[in-house]
Parts: C-alpha cells; sequence; structure tokens
C-alpha cells in the first residue's frame, strides 16, 4: 500500500470552520462507500456537499512548509451592539 484515502466532514457554523475525520481508507472506493454511509446521518445530511476525500501517500510529509495561525475572529461585545442598535 503506497497511499490512503482521508474522508473528512466539514462546514462552517457560527464563523468558525467544523472538520470531523470519518476515517482512513486503503482504496478511493472504500472511502465512497464511508461517505455513501455517512451522507444519511443527522449533522452531515445538513451539510452534503461537506464531504472531501484526499488521498495521502505514506511515507511522505503531507505539509511540508510552515503554517500561520490566524486569531479567532472577534465577537462584538453587547456594550458595542448596544450602541449599534440606538
Amino acid at each position: 500500500m503506497d497511499a490512503i484515502y482521508l474522508v473528512t466532514h466539514s462546514y462552517e457554523r457560527d464563523g468558525a470552520d467544523e472538520i470531523k475525520i470519518i476515517g482512513a481508507y486503503a482504496s478511493r472506493r472504500d472511502a465512497q462507500l464511508a461517505v455513501q454511509r455517512k451522507r444519511t446521518f443527522v449533522g452531515f445530511s445538513d451539510h452534503p456537499r461537506g464531504f472531501h476525500i484526499d488521498r495521502l501517500e505514506i511515507g511522505r510529509d503531507q505539509w511540508s512548509e510552515g503554517f500561520v495561525t490566524e486569531p479567532p475572529p472577534r465577537r462584538a461585545s453587547t456594550k458595542s451592539l448596544r450602541r449599534a442598535n440606538r
């Protein structure tokens, strides 16, 4: 086996990404079958286009660069919301 197929499900909720790992599979076909099984589950069925299948080569770095951390979105304070509603 030189690769696996990683199935994830993601969508945006309240301005943040929700990501779930469904599983890792030996073939693309097995990954597609997993998506079909989960598509009707509560939560997943609300976001049917949120499934992703990625082929990952075994024994290779999947991320070869550094990273940047983004701060979470700022939420308006109650005080600023009251001012905006005047």
